[in-house]
């Protein structure tokens, strides 16, 4: 079920999530069928109730990204309104409890007064710092981009070994940041690196690896900027970093996380 949905097979993913949604531990069958009807997936008719429905069922075995999944519904489907917006808030703070990073990114998007006195930080970044602390991709990348700032004074690891760790856990902007940084002097590292990070951002793109819970809205436009990139370089230089990066991409790219992504056994 869950490579036919990652190949976005929807209607095949969804006849076996509807098989498997009453046994026990498939959380991620009723996961799956409340995605399907928050946004009309599959020929599954747009039904935010019962998605919602759904998300709670799922939510209640405990899952963490099932709880996850609950958070991000509440926040973006019923804005506005007061309750969910608090139910929401509570649940990312048990989540960041119980050290879930991306959890940790959500939470830094709030005004710490709006957060349960367990959860607060003085300043959102905190949050953030923690959530690459633990090895989140985005995070880390997003603590690399701090330290271009003047005045940063985080406890992070450089920017190049952050955008490189980000990287390889699969942040496709990280790479692309290398690509560049190397190229104008900004990071450390030669010239030939920074075509095999461009030819590595465009094929994590191609491989379509998005984190777990984020939406890369810009992909068109990254894989844009990393083909413009590659353009520059001799034909020949490109087509053997383009070749050597879809290697990487499968035998050295390891995505986070796994183990919150497949949850549940494969059927």
């Amino acid at each position: 079920m869950l490579d036919l949905w990652a190949e976005e097979r929807y209607e095949e993913a969804l006849m076996i999530a509807r098989r498997l949604v009453d046994e026990p531990g498939y959380w991620c069958a009723a996961a799956a069928l409340a995605t399907a009807h928050s946004q009309g997936l599959g020929g599954t008719e747009r039904d935010l109730g019962q998605a919602e429905r759904l998300h709670r069922r799922a939510a209640a075995s405990g899952a963490l990204t099932a709880r996850y999944d609950l958070a991000r519904f509440l926040l973006n489907q019923r804005q506005g309104e007061a309750a969910a917006r608090r139910e929401a808030v509570t649940l990312l703070a048990d989540l960041a409890q119980a050290r879930y990073a991306a959890a940790m990114l959500l939470l830094a998007r709030f005004d710490p007064s709006e957060l349960p006195p367990n959860a607060r930080r003085d300043r959102p970044v905190l949050w953030i710092e923690e959530a690459a602390r633990i090895g989140h991709p985005t995070a880390l990348f997003m603590v690399g981009s701090f330290q271009y700032a003047p005045g940063y004074r985080g406890s992070a690891p450089g920017p190049r070994a952050a955008f490189e760790r980000a990287a390889r856990g699969g942040q496709p902007m990280a790479a692309l940041e290398l690509a560049h940084g190397i190229r104008d002097g900004r990071l450390a590292g030669e010239g030939s690196e920074s075509l095999a990070w461009a030819a590595r951002t465009e094929a994590m793109i191609v491989r379509g690896g998005v984190l777990y819970g984020e939406d890369l809205l810009d992909r068109e436009r990254l894989a844009a900027r990393a083909a413009a990139f590659l353009d520059e370089a001799p034909p020949e230089s490109a087509a053997a970093a383009r070749a050597d990066a879809r290697r990487w991409v499968e035998d050295e790219m390891s995505v986070w996380p796994t183990e919150e992504t497949l949850p549940c056994p494969a059927r």
